[in-house]
């Protein structure tokens, strides 16, 4: 009798276990199933990759969730993507360290921000949801004349002076606040902790490049490509039909 009552027990406990791992089963595959495009809005926030943010080495995680903001959303072809670009300012390194004429294909940013940050902030499974995107690289409204490049493949990269003023990209957006870890980079800040940040558009010459300030407009002469002054606010598009 005492060992009818035991395997009864472990039979009901069975039961239950795998009643709470077919309810588990089934909410996993409903998230996965709600991940597209019609789930999101311009203007929303998109966990995704991680990175040092809090500047301390202290905490745990070392790397804090990076948080992007909805921009843009493609729901045509294949799979749904969504264009984000980075809620806060993540890091300062120079457009080009010497100063030189460049463009954005050549850039010293672009060969960062494709290298060492993506192999940093995204997991293997991560990069291969970002997608590959034909950039187009024009010359700024005001300096038509000034070498803008050829046209690039690019995992990340960065607003040009077009994507930025898109009427979708309110002032709101537009004003970033730069994280503990870029400021400690370099990257300045007012007294809000509003920074400037770059675009890929060159400025008045091939040695300026374009950049938001921190009143959320956009100042079309630039700043020498040198400076450490703008903070780095990474854009992408990510497939969401690679997260299923």
């Amino acid at each position: 009798m005492h060992n009818s009552d035991s395997g009864r027990k472990k039979l009901r406990r069975f039961f239950s276990l795998l009643i709470c791992m077919i309810t588990v089963s089934c909410l996993f595959i409903t998230c996965f199933v709600s991940a597209d495009s019609d789930s999101y809005t311009i203007g929303d926030e998109f966990l995704f990759g991680h990175y040092e943010q809090d500047n301390d080495d202290r905490t745990n995680p070392k790397k804090e969730d990076i948080a992007w903001i909805v921009i843009d959303i493609d729901s045509e072809g294949d799979s749904d993507k969504l264009l984000l670009l980075s809620k806060y300012a993540l890091d300062n390194t120079p457009y080009q360290s010497n100063g030189s004429s460049t463009t954005w294909a050549s850039s010293q940013m672009r060969e960062w921000l494709n290298g060492i940050f993506l192999k940093t902030a995204f997991t293997s499974d991560e990069i291969d949801m970002i997608v590959e995107t034909t950039i187009e690289n024009n010359p700024g409204h005001h300096f038509p004349k000034v070498d803008s490049g050829s046209i690039t493949k690019d995992k990340l990269f960065l607003l040009s002076e077009y994507e930025a003023s898109d009427s979708y990209i309110t002032k709101d957006i537009r004003q970033c606040i730069a994280t503990k870890y870029a400021q400690g980079r370099g990257t300045w800040v007012d007294c809000d902790n509003l920074c400037a940040w770059w675009l890929r558009t060159p400025g008045c010459s091939a040695s300026n490049a374009m950049y938001v300030g921190t009143d959320g407009h956009t100042v079309d002469a630039g700043f020498n490509v040198s400076r450490l002054v703008c903070g780095v606010r990474p854009a992408l598009w990510i497939d969401l039909g690679k997260a299923e």
